[in-house]
């Protein structure tokens, strides 16, 4: 059975949310939100939103052993390792990404991650427009 195909877009991120100009956060002051639109276990803070493209970049954080199955975007996605472990399947492929490795995924690439290790995972996603997820299940 073919996965029910669908797009969801995580909680607006409205130039209000953002503080633009500079800004400098200490880790202790991150609030970190849960997106609802990913299986429990996975959370974001939004740095940026280009208010021309609506590209984002957000840090992301997984759980131990958090799975997030095949997906795809619209958007291309760059993201790069700050803590942990991320496996990244592309192309039947697995690679595992350390702090400081990074991955870049084409737009419409099916792409899942697991994180591997006996910690969480932390890493900054750059999207090149609006943030949206593809093929997902809906989360119960």
């Amino acid at each position: 059975m073919l996965p029910l195909l669908f797009a969801v877009l995580l909680p607006s991120f409205s130039l209000a949310q953002i503080p633009t100009g500079p800004r400098a956060m200490p880790v202790d002051k991150i609030e970190w939100k849960s997106p609802g639109s990913l299986p429990p276990g996975a959370e974001f803070h939004a740095l940026y939103e280009d208010k021309t493209t609506k590209a984002v970049e957000t840090l992301v954080r997984f759980k131990a052993g958090y799975v997030l199955p095949e997906h795809r975007h619209t958007q291309d996605e760059v993201l790069v390792v700050t803590k942990g472990k991320l496996a990244i399947t592309m192309n039947g492929e697995e690679t595992v990404l350390s702090p400081g490795a990074y991955a870049v995924i084409p737009g419409g690439t099916p792409h899942s991650f697991k994180v591997k290790g006996m910690g969480r995972c932390e890493f900054v996603v750059t999207m090149s427009g609006p943030f949206d997820i593809l093929g997902l299940s809906p989360v119960k």
